[in-house]
């Protein structure tokens, strides 16, 4: 109904009719399982098109980017079209989550944020006590996080500062000196662009000191002739792949920085 004849075919192609359980072939009820590479662009679309519906059926004008954004299943609109967006989903087969729901009152939840009268109220989470820099670096980085400047004031900042600097002294000092953009992730510890750690090149191109992972490649000869074959077409290095989350260890490494 959404898409297209041949978009809607070229997808079909390209999904899981059915998944092996327990000895036999199941045949799966959603077009869409999990795994298949294009879930999140087709639910964004999906859900963006009800969110259209729903705000032209309530008289709301449909803007999206400006007064409706969907990204994957989370779903922002106003709130004159919420009850009839949120029957319009049950009527298509969805089930929302009424935990992670809200129609009124000033509290708000989407992607990972919670927001109280326009303003981030999330605290930041530390579910272990760190035992090597790589953690550290990541503690250090969400106390930033959370009390960074443009965040909601500057008072934010001066509460929770001490709490950074305490966590910067677990670092050794020539990893504490490793600054960087906020981009890098946890390679580096976020700060101002004056104190990153950076060096630039003859031919204009700028680095960053990292603490990078070292990961160990997986030869390709593990795998079966038509697996290194594929691989030599996608351009895969002939001394192997890296496996996700192997990570050997860490070493100060520099890293380009488009800048």
């Amino acid at each position: 109904m959404l898409l297209k004849k041949e978009w809607f075919e070229l997808l079909d192609t390209l999904r899981s009719p059915k998944t092996f359980v327990d000895g036999k072939w199941v045949h799966l009820q959603k077009f869409s399982s999990m795994g298949n590479g294009y879930t999140f662009e087709l639910e964004t679309l999906l859900f963006l098109a009800i969110a259209c519906e729903a705000c032209y059926l309530c008289g709301v004008p449909a803007q999206p980017g400006e007064n409706i954004w969907v990204y994957g299943d989370d779903i922002i609109l106003p709130s004159q079209a919420s009850a009839t967006m949120l029957a319009l989903l049950r009527f298509f087969g969805f089930t929302p989550n009424p935990d992670k729901t809200f129609t009124s009152g000033l509290f708000r939840e989407s992607c990972g944020g919670d927001f109280f009268n326009g303003q981030a109220v999330r605290p930041f989470y530390q579910k272990e006590i760190p035992d090597e820099p790589a953690k550290w670096i990541s503690l250090v980085n969400g106390i930033r996080r959370l009390g960074r400047k443009d965040f909601v004031g500057d008072f934010r900042w001066s509460n929770v500062r001490r709490a950074w600097l305490r966590a910067l002294d677990a670092l050794p000092s020539d990893i504490r000196r490793l600054r960087g953009p906020e981009d890098l992730g946890d390679l580096v510890i976020h700060d101002d662009f004056e104190f990153w750690r950076k060096r630039r090149t003859r031919d204009l191109r700028t680095f960053i000191q990292t603490w990078a992972p070292v990961h160990k490649a997986l030869p390709l000869h593990h795998w079966k002739g038509p697996i290194v074959f594929a691989s030599a077409l996608y351009g895969i290095p002939s001394d192997g792949v890296f496996a996700r989350g192997r990570v050997e260890g860490y070493r100060i490494k520099w890293v380009s920085y488009p800048y």
